[in-house]
């Protein structure tokens, strides 16, 4: 099941991978001893980027990183980084999805940084 996710991955149909995942998951949660949380996270960051904010038309980072709260402190963003880190470097994770969602949180982070420092 998981191969017909990154299948669906490969075509740019983010949330169908991720809805395929899931099903994956329900199936059976033990399968792989937590790769299927690996692909979760993945593609839960391409389908975040989709994601526009409203106000800019810029992919919204906060939705990238899953944070919730707008006015989450800089220490916060850091910690939500560092929890991603190991389920999305590609170096542990198998999903060919895994490169691009690194990029996408570490994009994520610097933006947050360069906001900070402004």
């Amino acid at each position: 099941m998981l191969g017909v996710a990154e299948e669906q991955f490969l075509g740019k149909r983010f949330r169908a991978a991720y809805d395929t995942a899931m099903v994956a998951k329900t199936l059976d949660p033990f399968f792989g001893d937590g790769c299927i949380e690996k692909h979760l996270a993945v593609y839960r960051v391409h389908t975040s980027s989709l994601c526009k904010s409203s106000l800019t038309g810029d992919t919204d980072w906060h939705y990238v990183l899953g944070i919730k709260d707008r006015r989450a402190p800089r220490r916060e963003i850091i910690l939500r980084f560092c929890r991603n880190f190991k389920l999305e470097h590609p170096d542990y994770n198998p999903s060919s999805a895994a490169r691009g969602a690194y990029e996408l949180i570490s994009n994520a982070l610097m933006a947050f940084i360069e906001i900070s420092v402004m």
